[in-house]
């Protein structure tokens, strides 16, 4: 889950700077984590469509190990919690840019939670990590569609998915939201037209009533297609420093639409850290906690009013919902890589708790939605503006459709 970050001029400053070192710029390009996409924003590279245990594979590799293998598929549909990411890299690799020497990828750093899952349901199925660092649920609504269809086409029918999203959808980016700007800048302009925003706001990359919605649209779309859907609740730490993406930096601050009010936001919540991160253990010291991270905006963490929204979704649509038991009784810090990322005991609890999942749909003690039918309602005019983005070219500046830039992917 990274933070968006894009200069005025629609270019991009990480791999401007890079490229200027013509001693690194040929190694650089090669470990470019995305690419634009006009459709999904930025998507990952062609040949490196997903991510295994220790390296990409593409399409069309996927494709044929499964017809190969003649396993059925899970597909695992995420941002970088579901890819696997670690921030630590980006600081190292600032170091290494200095130098004129190679950069490293910042994934296959530690095991994710599809790796776990290959080695519980492996025999039978082929786990697809099909996560993409810094989507949203509206990014991952459409990859999710686009996935399954191409694999529709080649004969190969998808299980179960699982969708892990919701700490890009709650951060601030310059109170732009997603829908705005992926795809077409006519149909961003007609959606944005369509809603109704307060002055003197925080507005996240998605609003908590739509992603609702995306999550919504996720589950319907899987049963329509005769998958399985499960939901999976995003983990964050809690004694996290708030505004930090590693240890002891600070992200510097940015401008634009709502900035004085995420600052003075993020000011408070580092006053409530303070005040009771060397506290003994009590059930007060955890509710602050939970109050400091709820106050910052500026880096990916799933907000209260967004969980609660993907709960709801859980419940009214009777999808299986994934939620691990962390201890939070000390500095949980050992579940996670950063600021976001699990990592160790909690992506193993993920993949034994969706393995059980499974297990229960392909025992009968549960029984998946058959003939299911989405009602049409809002789905009508969002699939309309989508299919016409796809074929419409964006104009104009302000419509940028490019991977995540600034300093903190790769670069």
């Amino acid at each position: 889950m990274l933070l968006l970050h894009y200069n005025n001029n629609g270019g991009t400053m990480a791999q401007k700077s890079i490229f200027q070192n013509p001693i690194i710029a040929e190694q650089s390009k090669a470990e470019v984590p995305f690419v634009p996409d006009r459709y999904l924003g930025h998507t990952m590279p062609r040949n490196r469509d997903f991510l295994g245990e220790s390296g990409y594979i593409s399409l069309e590799d996927m494709i044929q190990q499964i017809k190969k293998s003649r396993k059925r598929a899970v597909l695992n549909i995420g941002d970088s919690s579901t890819s696997g990411w670690d921030s630590n890299i980006v600081t190292e690799n600032r170091a290494r840019l200095a130098k004129g020497e190679a950069l490293k990828p910042a994934f296959f750093r530690y095991k994710t939670y599809s790796d776990y899952l290959r080695e519980v349901v492996g025999d039978q199925f082929i786990v697809i990590n099909a996560g993409v660092p810094a989507h949203t649920s509206l990014q991952g609504r459409r990859r999710l569609e686009q996935l399954v269809d191409r694999f529709e086409i080649e004969g190969i029918h998808t299980d179960y998915v699982t969708a892990y999203y919701g700490n890009n959808d709650s951060v601030w980016e310059e109170n732009r939201e997603d829908k705005e700007w992926v795809g077409s800048s006519f149909f961003g302009k007609l959606k944005k037209s369509f809603s109704k925003r307060q002055s003197g706001t925080i507005v996240t990359r998605t609003t908590p009533q739509d992603y609702q919605k995306n999550m919504e649209s996720i589950v319907e779309f899987c049963r329509e297609k005769g998958a399985i859907p499960i939901l999976i609740e995003p983990q964050t730490p809690l004694y996290w420093k708030p505004g930090t993406r590693v240890k002891n930096e600070e992200l510097p601050k940015r401008n634009g639409e709502g900035w004085r009010l995420v600052y003075s936001s993020l000011d408070y919540a580092r006053e409530l850290w303070n005040k009771v991160l060397s506290n003994d253990y009590s059930e007060l010291k955890i509710e602050i906690l939970k109050q400091a991270r709820e106050r910052d905006y500026v880096v990916p963490r799933i907000k209260r009013e967004h969980l609660e929204r993907l709960q709801a979704v859980a419940r009214q649509e009777d999808a299986p919902l994934i939620s691990i038991d962390l201890d939070r009784s000390q500095d949980d810090i050992r579940y996670f890589i950063d600021y976001c990322h699990p990592i160790g005991d909690a992506n193993k609890q993920i993949a034994e708790n969706i393995a059980r999942v499974i297990q229960d749909y392909e025992s009968g003690q549960k029984r998946p939605i058959k003939n299911y039918q989405a009602p049409l309602g809002y789905r009508i005019l969002e699939k309309t503006l989508d299919f016409l983005s796809y074929f419409i070219k964006p104009s104009g500046k302000n419509t940028r459709a490019e991977p995540p830039t600034d300093n903190y992917p790769l670069f």
